[in-house]
């Protein structure tokens, strides 16, 4: 039934639109023409050198509102009209449209880069207070178990902590960019770019040849690049288990006979964490091509990862029923190492 009541909306509205606009409901295409007294109107002035100005941010914001009107399953064709060209002529405006439009997939792809990284920062100091809640707050060293400080306590920052998590949630999904929704509105209806001179059509390209200038990272590195983002903000979680559990009160609660072998594993731990933790600061320094000198920690990986590695095949070889779960979750912590080994030695170059 709902999808019957969306087909006569979209039937509505491909008849209201027929009032405006040509439209061949065969390949289901809408005419859109756009009409310029003369070229300069769609160039901002105010930027670049003379005779190297580009299109206005407010044409990318007119294409956006005509796209807003096609009814789904249609295309546009749209047709810039100019009656005078000055001193420019319709391969000029139509390399301009291009550059314009390459230049704002450009800045969609930094902002959606940068949205990703702060979202990891967030979900960070969130687990991060998570973690400190965990090992030092419910282990009352700010209280008696149990005592009306300590649930407060306990109660305020797992509030901070969801806050934190929540808020890389609303960056990352809930808060897309206005030009990023403009050009994926391009990239979904536009079917063929037309530049006319005189009443004919001098220039046209289609949409699939405007958008393939605007592949800034292809497939592959695109995959490599979050995995390296994904394997760091893991890895910097890593380090900060390890170096916050040796830290806590119970870690240091054992009999006396046994204290300096428990300092010795607990110093180990925080040497490790600390790595592990520079590690992952390390990865998204690199995700955001604001490389920091902390490469020294790379090969401590790999080193954690052969350990883990041998451990791993110790295990399958004495395999119980009782470490299952154990070897699933060291199987994971492998991946996400092997992940972080791979993504940030391949990704040196990423821009």
């Amino acid at each position: 039934m709902k999808h019957i009541k969306e087909t006569e909306v979209s039937k509505r509205r491909v008849e209201l639109l027929k009032k405006y606009y040509p439209i061949d409901e065969d390949n289901k295409v809408i005419t859109v023409k756009l009409y310029y007294e003369h070229a300069n109107e769609l160039l901002d002035y105010s930027l670049g050198e003379d005779g190297c100005e580009m299109f206005k941010d407010e044409f990318l914001t007119k294409l956006s509102s005509i796209f807003e009107k096609i009814p789904l399953g249609y295309k546009a064709d749209v047709i810039l009209e100019i009656t005078d060209y000055d001193s420019y002529n319709p391969e000029i405006i139509m390399d301009k449209f291009n550059d314009f439009i390459e230049l704002n997939s450009y800045n969609v792809v930094r902002r959606k880069k940068r949205n990703q990284l702060l979202s990891a920062i967030l979900i960070l100091i969130g687990i991060s207070i998570l973690v400190f809640n965990h090992f030092f707050v419910k282990e009352e060293i700010y209280g008696a178990q149990g005592s009306l400080e300590s649930i407060i306590l306990q109660e305020f920052f797992d509030i901070t902590s969801w806050v934190f998590i929540w808020q890389a949630v609303t960056v990352l999904f809930l808060s897309p960019s206005e030009h990023g929704l403009k050009i994926l509105g391009i990239a979904k209806c536009l079917n063929r770019f037309l530049v006319s001179k005189d009443g004919n059509i001098a220039i046209e390209e289609k949409r699939d040849d405007i958008l393939s200038k605007c592949k800034i990272d292809k497939p592959i590195k695109n995959a490599k690049n979050k995995t390296l983002l994904i394997t760091s903000t893991a890895l910097a979680f890593f380090g900060l288990v390890y170096l916050i559990n040796p830290l806590s009160p119970s870690s240091w609660s054992v009999p006396e006979e046994i204290h300096l072998s428990i300092y010795i594993i607990n110093i180990v731990q925080i040497l490790v964490g600390i790595s592990v933790l520079l590690a992952g600061i390390y990865g998204l320094s690199k995700f955001s091509n604001h490389t920091l000198k902390l490469g020294f920690a790379y090969p401590i990986i790999i080193i954690i990862f052969l350990i883990l590695v041998f451990i791993w095949v110790v295990n399958i070889i004495y395999i119980e029923k009782s470490e299952i779960n154990h070897i699933i979750n060291l199987t994971i912590i492998l991946l996400v190492y092997l992940g972080y080994i791979i993504s940030s030695r391949d990704s040196k170059d990423n821009k």
